[in-house]
């Protein structure tokens, strides 16, 4: 709302007269800001408002990026709770561009959505989303803070992994690298933050290996990178599909898991726990992130403020590593 108030020259508050039909505004005022909507593909869906007054029981769920690694967990603990609760979800996608951003917008307000739920990896993205609905929105994302229309919720990341990578070097670890999911995401940046906290409290030298993506293949380049220098005493890996690729990469140099190497990864992803050996990871609670989410849209649709949710996460130790749980 925002960017059309920019555009046509007026007030924000004139922005909301025109696209709410209320208040008086002139004709041409009406149409300069009815010009700068269409110009920023800017949409104000009317049916949903009056459905979301009414108990509209459709979510819509928005992710920009595909439906892969800990998203697709949350994407389906999130279908189930909706259904426990007698709702629908809406569910759109976009492949990190704004033409299939705004097509996944136009789309889920068609839907008649009381709210939107956002996967939001990149600040930018969510911002962009943002200027372009009126709607009540909760981001599931890292580093951001909510708004009076906005509820985020988070996982505790940072604080986890710098306690797992703690608990290595308590149980003798010393060279520890860290293989990195796509810096350009908050998430990966808080995980890589924890492990270079946890080092340089115990007075060890961080070092990490800066990851492509968050797939298998970018956990077994990386480890082959990483191996280059030398097998390290344990690593610390983005999620768990970059692990199971990182130990594919250990295996093929020769190295044993755990014997040689030690590996913890991140997500708790229900095939983590059938690898052999089982993979230690850190897990992230996805269902109560999905019910929190949920609950926030309540909250928010109610006309309470936004706020900060933050899910604790926990360490599984299994057999990458040599600690005892």
């Amino acid at each position: 709302m925002k960017d059309v108030a920019e555009l046509a020259g007026v007030s924000i508050q004139t922005v909301s007269r025109v696209l709410n039909s209320s208040g008086s505004v002139s004709d041409h005022t009406r149409e300069k800001v009815e010009a700068a909507a269409r110009d920023l593909r800017y949409t104000i869906n009317l049916a949903a408002k009056q459905l979301a007054a009414k108990h509209s029981t459709v979510v819509g769920f928005l992710v920009d990026g595909e439906l892969r690694f800990g998203i697709a967990e949350i994407f389906g603990h999130l279908q189930k709770t909706v259904r426990e609760r007698h709702e629908y979800l809406a569910f759109a996608t976009a492949a990190n561009e704004q033409d299939q951003l705004l097509d996944a917008i136009d789309y889920l307000q068609g839907s008649h959505v009381k709210g939107l739920i956002v996967f939001a990896p990149e600040a930018s993205m969510l911002e962009f989303v943002l200027a372009r609905t009126s709607l009540p929105c909760v981001a599931i994302a890292a580093g951001v803070q909510p708004r009076h229309n906005m509820s985020v919720v988070t996982f505790d990341q940072e604080p986890a992994v710098y306690a797992a990578t703690r608990q290595l070097i308590e149980g003798g670890a010393r060279r520890i690298v860290n293989l990195t999911g796509d810096m350009h995401c908050e998430d990966a940046r808080l995980r890589l933050g924890g492990y270079r906290r946890a080092c340089e409290a115990a007075g060890i030298e961080p070092d990490w290996i800066v990851g492509w993506g968050w797939a298998n293949e970018d956990g077994y380049g990386a480890a082959k990178q990483m191996l280059e220098k030398g097998a390290p005493d344990a690593i610390v890996v983005g999620n768990d599909d970059m692990a199971i690729g990182a130990m594919r990469a250990l295996r093929e140099a020769g190295l044993s898991v755990p014997e040689d190497v030690q590996v913890i990864g991140f997500d708790d992803l229900t095939v983590s726990r059938y690898l052999t050996p089982s993979l230690t990871t850190i897990a992230q609670n996805f269902r109560e992130l999905g019910m929190q989410a949920l609950s926030e849209l309540d909250r928010l649709v109610a006309g309470e403020t936004g706020q900060l949710v933050t899910v604790p996460t926990r360490t599984i130790w299994r057999e990458t590593t040599r600690i005892e749980a």
